[in-house]
């Protein structure tokens, strides 16, 4: 069909028939964009309530993680205030009813001048305590964080065998814990040079750093069962039971 032919057609439809089809081509225009203006409109309040949620799912965990550190940090807390009444605390050493430095008071308990050798401060170190261990009364009383004042018997190395060379110390002890309370082994051999810690040292390099230790009022009272045995005992000295032979009971 040519153009005039097609000229012809429109020329002979009436004129309000040709403006109601004009009129409702537009209409379903309008109509179709404006859905698609809403479908777009509902995508996007989609992505935004998908993205909210997720946002809320995110402060939820950061919530919980807050909530656990906060718990950690509580438990921290405790155990370092619990660790701070059970640390060692401190121990005033009294000699001869004057209240010095233990350094200076114990200047006298060092060997004669004649045993100023390597030989004779090996013997001194030797002839030293282990270690100082206190029975107390109180030890199942819950008042081992009251200090106590006690009075302990300690050998003087200065003095020979055979005569009494006991050195009364008079001490006010606190709950502590094992650092000083035994001799280093190193220092005991080779001296303060030997031990490589040095000040680090866990263990004392000599009596004035020796600790005394509070010990059960049952402590050393009953005979150790493991020590007669092939193998020994274990514990060695650190036994909470005496160690004697068979034929060496009282």
């Amino acid at each position: 069909m040519d153009s005039t032919k097609m000229e012809r057609i429109i020329d002979s439809i009436p004129a309000s028939v040709l403006q109601l089809l004009t009129g409702n081509y537009s209409f379903e225009f309008k109509r179709h964009r404006m859905l698609l203006e809403i479908q777009q409109k509902v995508n996007l309040y989609n992505e935004t309530f998908h993205h909210l949620r997720k946002t809320l799912s995110d402060v939820e965990v950061l919530r919980r993680e807050n909530i656990d550190l906060t718990a950690a940090n509580l438990q921290l807390t405790y155990l370092a205030s619990e660790r701070e009444k059970v640390a060692p605390g401190a121990m005033k050493l009294k000699l001869k009813g004057k209240e010095k430095e233990v350094r200076v008071e114990r200047s006298d308990l060092t060997p004669p001048s004649g045993s100023d050798s390597g030989e004779g401060s090996g013997e001194t170190r030797a002839n030293n305590p282990k270690s100082i261990s206190i029975r107390s009364r109180g030890f199942l009383t819950g008042e081992t964080n009251q200090p106590r004042r006690l009075r302990v018997r300690t050998p003087n190395p200065g003095q020979e065998k055979g005569e009494e060379g006991e050195l009364e110390v008079e001490m006010e002890v606190f709950s502590q814990g094992m650092e000083k309370t035994e001799l280093c082994n190193k220092w005991r051999g080779t001296g303060a040079d030997g031990c490589p810690y040095g000040d680090q040292c866990r263990f004392a390099h000599g009596v004035e750093e020796l600790r005394p230790v509070l010990r059960h009022p049952r402590y050393k009272t009953q005979v150790c069962r493991m020590f007669s045995t092939d193998t020994g005992c274990p514990y060695g000295h650190r036994c909470h039971f005496r160690h004697v032979g068979p034929g060496e009971f009282v």
